[in-house]
């Protein structure tokens, strides 16, 4: 089974709060809590892959090795990784932080 996946970004127009790019702990200096808004994110790309078994490679990917199809900017902190399908990776939502991977709640609608 391939890993199926999906990038979220900040769309800057709407970070009125300035976080993109911005730790866990950063954004609960700023706001007072760690909280991912849904609302300021842009859905960026659509991947899919049968050797990605972590999400460090997914990171690895989207940094060193990208898609033909993949336009834009590299993988960074404060952007979710969806994970949709995956033999390897539990499925849901994934906050990229300064070290590692942080588990969030993440409503795309």
């Amino acid at each position: 089974m391939n890993t199926q996946y999906s990038i979220y970004q900040i769309n800057s127009d709407r970070d009125k709060y300035r976080v993109r790019f911005l730790s866990s702990s950063i954004l609960k200096l700023v706001l007072g809590k760690f909280e991912v808004d849904p609302a300021i994110y842009d859905k960026v790309y659509d991947g899919e892959c049968g050797r990605l078994d972590s999400l460090e490679g997914i990171y690895i990917t989207l940094n060193t090795h990208l898609p033909e199809d993949y336009k834009c900017r590299s993988l960074s902190v404060s952007d979710v990784v969806e994970i949709k399908e995956s033999e390897s990776i539990e499925p849901g939502f994934y906050f990229v932080n300064s070290c590692g991977f942080k588990t969030i709640d993440f409503d795309k609608k």
